[in-house]
Order: structure tokens, then C-alpha cells, then sequence
């Protein structure tokens, strides 16, 4: 068994722009209060410091799990399509893959894609995973959320399928507002049935198509599928997805991962019941248990110039958030799958955040593989091959100097006593050598392994005859004197 890491993140798109936050456009954003206590928001080099954070943060996470030898695979939300060396958004985030990359040996590979609403809305979606593990992209789709009762644009769905059959969902899901705000007579009960047919039926009914029309079916289902995304689920409504009959699921409770903002983050003392704050004493309101967060007055959180004001004390500290939503779904194979996990929590949880006004939430799976069904199939090893072993974080050790000019692997097995170990024997070695999955991938085939056997042969020959001029010189010389 192998265990995954794989986690969701909403970037905050507003915060890698560099539109003026005092702009109509700045203000609209939902994060516009997050970003006022960014105290270098007004300079050219602080504009962009929180989206800084945010991307140090993701890779602080995916460079722990690659010292832990686990594989990611990490759904971005709220991203920016960008072209090469622009150093923001999507090429922000390709350049820092470029440097993980070059310190070990991963391949993580960034698919992004945006939607445009119009010539300023590009909402952009991206899935990062380890190609050396997972295969590279065959197909992908991008969509965006049609569903008839979401009366918003720019709520997409990204679709990634690799070579090695594997499934990747991220999406940004759509909410009605209203059917959760109290004081307009909304509450859960009504805002979970609108999430529920937004983003569940919408995203199972879009992925079903999708992979119907690439050949899966129920009775020929992907490998494996995993779904990431800003569900804005604020209060857990769903909690499993099917596709093809298989059922997607998480263990235990999702985590209040979202957001610095004044409806979903608040202390105790602004997390009431409805009719506590909204004046309307009805049976039904007395009847309804559910806390909100109670929004101050206008003139509370916006200046006369209507520009929202930052948070103060511990309002919208990170133990404050109120909401859920950021969530993860695969299959469960034992009871530590899918438990949900804010990354860093206990160090940052008392404070204000400094990177997203979401969190990075992640999860572990484990996933059973074959030697002969998938390290063969996917073209990880294969027998009759010439292998050199390089691990740059461990460039003295035996087996690189072992395998220094290549070895052919003969067999390969699974180890019955531990699945997640593989049993590797090379020719001219009697003994049997013993790796996990991780380690395989160090092994690197020998390139233009004919040529490399002829070259060998003809340095050696090439030294000998090297060795006899030199010997012959020598006697020249001795001679001569």
C-alpha cells in the first residue's frame, strides 16, 4: 500500500492582482476585507505579499510530504492563468514546482485552466500532481458550474485524466448566499439542499459524461479518482460523491477552513442563534438551533467612503472560521483515509492569517499497488532494461555507486511479507535488493543502452591502446638519453 497526500487550496485571486484594492472591482471581492490588513497593500512590492505567503506556505507543505516520501496531488482554487516568466499565478507556481523538482527526483507537473466570464473575470483552476507516479496528461476538461439555480458565472470545474488512468476533480463551487443568510430568511437547512443540487448533482452528473465519453464505465472504472475544491459547503452538507459506483467519501468531520471575513469568522460573542440577533422571536426561528456569525453594522466594518475596514482583535483569527467547505473526497480503504487536517493549524491558529482567507486543508489515502499491474504498466521498471540509481539527496550512497555505470534488471516481485516493498535482482548480482515504491522511482534507464554497451567496450579498448603509446614513449625516451 502506498499513502498519498492530497490536499485543496484557494489561493485568493485578488490577492495576486495587482487591481487597486480601493478600486469598484478591489471592493467586490470577497476577500477585500482580508486583504485591508495587509499593512503593505498600498505598495508596489506589498501589493502581492499575502499571495507570496499563500504560495511559500503550499510548497513549505509539498516539500514536508516529499522529505516524508509522500506523493501530492493538490487542487488550487482561485488561480491566475499567467504566461511564462511573468512570475505570478500559474507561472508563480510552475517556477517553484521547477525548483522542487530539481532537488529531488519528483516530476510534479501543474495543469491550469481558466474560464472566461468576460474580458476581466478569468477564474482558473489548477491540479498539481507527480507525473512519475500518476502518468501525464491524456485529457482534460473545463467547465463551468450550469446549473439552473446558480445565478453566478465563474464557478468551474476542471476535469484532468492521465495516462495511467487516473482521475483528478477540482472545483469551485457555487452558492446562493440569501439561503443561508438569516436575516433574509435563509438558514441551513435551506442553504445545504441549494449546495446539494449546485455542486453535488452538478459535479457528479459533468464527471459521469466526462469519463463515459473517454470509454470508462462502471464495469471499466478509472484506477482512481479523487476530488478536491472550495465547495463553499459551509455547513457539511455533502459528504460523498458516486461515480461509476464508486462511492467518494472522508473520515470524520471536515475542518472550519474558511474564511476572514465578517459573516464566517467571529469570537463567541457574534456566534449566535437567529433569533438572538435578528429580532424575529418566531416558533419556527426559536425552533432552529444553528449559530451564525451576526455582521456588525455597515458603519462598523466600511469607512464614509464605503471602503471595508480590516478585522480587529480575534474576529477573524484562524480558530474563529466559522465555515467549512474546503474538502477532499476518495475511497476509503481503512480507517485513517480521508481524515481531513488544516496544514499548520497549531502554529497559526491563534493568529490572523497572513496568506490566504482560506487554509490548505489535506488528507492521506493509501492505495494498494501491484507489481505487475501497475509498476510494469505504468513503465516504472521493466525487466530486460540497463538501470543506473540517482537520488540527488543522496548522491554518496551504495546504490549509486553500485549502479555508477548500469545494471539490467532481470525480475522484479512484490515482497510477501510487505506489500509496499518491491524485491529487485540485477544481472551479475547474486543477492537480492529490496526498495520502496519511492525509491524505484531514482532508477533511471541508461540511455541509448547499445551504444552505451559499445562505448564501455571501447573506452576499455581505447585505454589499453592509450596505455601501450604512453609505454612505448617512455621507451623512446629512455632510449634517446
Amino acid at each position: 500500500m502506498t499513502s498519498i497526500t492530497v490536499a485543496t487550496y484557494n489561493m485568493s485571486y485578488m490577492s495576486d492582482l495587482s487591481v487597486p484594492l480601493d478600486s469598484k472591482f478591489g471592493q467586490s471581492a470577497s476577500e477585500a476585507t482580508f486583504l485591508t490588513s495587509n499593512p503593505n497593500i498600498e505598495t508596489k512590492d506589498g501589493r502581492r505579499k499575502y499571495w507570496k505567503n499563500a504560495n511559500k506556505l503550499l510548497f513549505r507543505f509539498m516539500h514536508d510530504n516529499v522529505e516524508n516520501q509522500n506523493t501530492c496531488i493538490i487542487g488550487l482554487q482561485e488561480m491566475n492563468l499567467t504566461p511564462p516568466n511573468s512570475g505570478t499565478g500559474s507561472d508563480a507556481i510552475n517556477q517553484s514546482l521547477a525548483r522542487l523538482n530539481s532537488k529531488g527526483d519528483t516530476k510534479y507537473m501543474q495543469i491550469c485552466r481558466e474560464f472566461n466570464v468576460n474580458d476581466i473575470v478569468k477564474p482558473a483552476l489548477s491540479i498539481i500532481f507527480d507525473a512519475h507516479i500518476f502518468g501525464n496528461l491524456k485529457y482534460y476538461r473545463m467547465v463551468d458550474n450550469w446549473h439552473w439555480d446558480l445565478k453566478q458565472s465563474g464557478r468551474p470545474l476542471l476535469i484532468v485524466i492521465t495516462d495511467r488512468n487516473y482521475v483528478f476533480v477540482n472545483i469551485h463551487g457555487g452558492q446562493i448566499p440569501d439561503d443561508g443568510d438569516p436575516t433574509k430568511g435563509g438558514d441551513v437547512k435551506k442553504f445545504n439542499q441549494s449546495n446539494i443540487k449546485i455542486n453535488k448533482d452538478f459535479l457528479e452528473k459533468e464527471v459521469e459524461f466526462c469519463l463515459t465519453h473517454q470509454g470508462y464505465s462502471k464495469e471499466s472504472p478509472p484506477k482512481k479518482i479523487f476530488i478536491m475544491g472550495d465547495f463553499n459547503d459551509r455547513y457539511d452538507a455533502i459528504e460523498e460523491f458516486t461515480i461509476l459506483d464508486k462511492e467518494l467519501k472522508y473520515n470524520g468531520d471536515s475542518p472550519f477552513s474558511c474564511c476572514h471575513n465578517w459573516d464566517s469568522s467571529c469570537s463567541d460573542g457574534r456566534f449566535r442563534r437567529i433569533y438572538e440577533f435578528t429580532g424575529l422571536n418566531t416558533e419556527e426561528n426559536n425552533q432552529k438551533t444553528d449559530k451564525h456569525c451576526e455582521k456588525p453594522p455597515d458603519d462598523f466594518i466600511k469607512d464614509k467612503n464605503e471602503m471595508k475596514l480590516k478585522m480587529t482583535g480575534d474576529e477573524g483569527s484562524i480558530k474563529n472560521y466559522r465555515y467549512k467547505g474546503d474538502k477532499i473526497f476518495g475511497e476509503i480503504n481503512n480507517d485513517n483515509d480521508g481524515i481531513m487536517k488544516i496544514y499548520d493549524f497549531d502554529n497559526r491558529k491563534e493568529r490572523n492569517s497572513t496568506e490566504s482567507d482560506h487554509e490548505l486543508v489535506y488528507s492521506r489515502f493509501t492505495i494498494p499497488i501491484k507489481v505487475e499491474g501497475e509498476i510494469q504498466q505504468q513503465n516504472i521498471l521493466k525487466t530486460g532494461i540497463k538501470y543506473k540509481y540517482k537520488n540527488e539527496r543522496k548522491k554518496d550512497s551504495i546504490y549509486s555507486q553500485m549502479f555508477d555505470k548500469g545494471r539490467k534488471l532481470t525480475e522484479i516481485k512484490q515482497d510477501p511479507d510487505d506489500k509496499s516493498k518491491y524485491i529487485l535482482m540485477f544481472e551479475g548480482y547474486t543477492p537480492e535488493y529490496e526498495f520502496s515504491e519511492t525509491e524505484l522511482h531514482n532508477f533511471k534507464p541508461v540511455e541509448n543502452q547499445e551504444k552505451e554497451d559499445n562505448k564501455e567496450k571501447s573506452t576499455s579498448g581505447g585505454r589499453k591502446t592509450r596505455r601501450k603509446l604512453r609505454s612505448k614513449r617512455s621507451a623512446r625516451c629512455k632510449t634517446r638519453r
